[in-house]
């Protein structure tokens, strides 16, 4: 799973990242932009911390349907977490399907796709109003006696029969997402993870980012040589934000 926190060392490969069928066998909920289409909106203002090394890479995906996790109001948990070793401050604009008030946990797949375990809300909504609903859906598809049967019948599948698999999933997912269930599963985050880190979570695809800016940790030299840094890549940087800067954006 990962937080807000880990955020920063998150890069866009696939390597280690789980597939699109090996998280519907454990019966996530996808929360892919195709999917959620209809609940999508324009967010024009929003942040995303990383680092130097995985700056480019978030530049690459910028226009394409990968969500990338952002955030429009601050906190203190966050400053003492995914800010404690940032390098960059990305202000950026883009689509948004899926928000909460509280930063959330979410899986990431290999094409950079996130999902929410079925077990991980307050009321466990994604596993009662999404999970069990799917369930017996894919059992009467495939003609098996029970859910727990799914599993190695997928991993039996070949490529062609895994690729049909998912397709279909992903069909059956998209008439359960519907606007009141995504409702209360934001109703059970909210309680799920508020504290330290209530910073609020946007996952944003089709972004575009309208400023980066150096993260001051204090070190005057580390400041300076990671602003020369990102100036060697070629890439501009409008100048420095200090953490209490960001734990405090939205927050005024």
């Amino acid at each position: 799973m990962i937080k807000f926190s880990d955020f920063i060392s998150e890069k866009y490969a696939a390597k280690g990242r789980k597939k699109e069928w090996e998280l519907m066998i454990d019966w996530y909920m996808p929360l892919t932009p195709s999917i959620l289409k209809d609940f999508e909106i324009f967010v024009p203002e929003a942040y995303h911390v990383t680092s130097i090394a995985s700056l480019k890479n978030t530049i690459k995906i910028q226009g394409k349907k990968v969500d990338l996790p952002t955030f429009t109001r601050g906190s203190r948990g966050l400053s003492k977490g995914a800010i404690e070793t940032a390098e960059v401050l990305l202000k950026v604009e883009g689509y948004s399907s899926f928000s909460a008030d509280e930063d959330f946990e979410s899986t990431l797949d290999r094409n950079g796709h996130r999902w929410l375990h079925p077990l991980k809300d307050e009321d466990y909504v994604v596993n009662n109003k999404f999970s069990t609903k799917i369930a017996p859906i894919i059992v009467k598809k495939y003609n098996l006696d029970n859910r727990y049967s799914v599993p190695n019948m997928v991993k039996a599948m070949n490529g062609k029969e895994k690729g049909e698999f998912v397709k279909f999933y992903y069909e059956e997912a998209k008439k359960l997402i519907t606007k009141s269930l995504i409702d209360d599963i934001k109703d059970s985050i909210s309680r799920s993870y508020a504290g330290a880190y209530d910073n609020n979570e946007i996952l944003l695809h089709n972004f575009k980012i309208k400023e980066i800016k150096v993260v001051d940790n204090g070190d005057e030299h580390d400041v300076e040589e990671n602003i020369q840094k990102i100036l060697d890549m070629g890439i501009d940087i409008q100048g420095t934000i200090t953490k209490h800067e960001i734990e405090n954006i939205g927050r005024k």
